[in-house]
């Protein structure tokens, strides 16, 4: 049972990233469906593996059975994501894609969302925990956070922030602290 265990393994690896990279794609040409094929079959890495195990393990069986589950395991878990989502368990479109894997995996990006979550705890901390408006400005001025962003994750209904702290937040004019 054990020798199964390698090839079932190494499909669900090659299972889950083949589906990160079919969502990951933005445009389906010739070159990246032979990539995908290619990866799905496993390439030379694969056949080495069935060369050294032999040919006795049913290692192509179990290969594919590996690859199956991890294509819907992977399918499962950003389904389970988008249904967090849309619950509004996960309130920024960023942060789904930056868990789901894909759109937001440049550095500018993790930086954004980061920043992001940065201004939110410091908007909590100002509200819940009180500290002071200079307090405040001090931390705004840290961060690289602009109005146009503020308006922008508001719009998108992006900031992950009680109602009533974005209110008074507004109503106190301190969106004028940002740069």
């Amino acid at each position: 049972m054990i020798e199964y265990l390698g090839p079932a393994n190494l499909g669900a690896v090659v299972g889950w990233m083949l589906y990160y990279f079919m969502r990951k794609y933005k445009i389906f040409s010739p070159q990246t469906l032979g990539a995908t094929i290619t990866a799905f079959f496993g390439g030379e890495i694969v056949s080495l593996l069935h060369k050294i195990s032999g040919s006795n393990t049913n290692f192509d069986l179990w290969y594919f059975v590996g690859v199956g589950t991890g294509f819907f395991m992977y399918a499962l878990y950003v389904g389970t994501l988008s249904v967090l989502y849309a619950m509004g368990k996960i309130k920024s479109h960023q942060i789904l894609e930056v868990a789901a894997g894909c759109g937001a995996g440049i550095d500018e990006d993790l930086d954004r969302v980061e920043t992001l979550m940065e201004f939110e705890r410091v908007l909590k901390d100002w509200n819940d925990k009180g500290i002071s408006d200079e307090e405040l400005k001090i931390a705004l001025n840290d961060l690289d956070y602009s109005k146009v962003d503020y308006y922008k994750n508001k719009r998108r209904k992006e900031l992950a922030v009680r109602p009533e702290i974005i209110e008074k937040f507004e109503n106190q004019n301190m969106i004028l602290l940002l740069k």
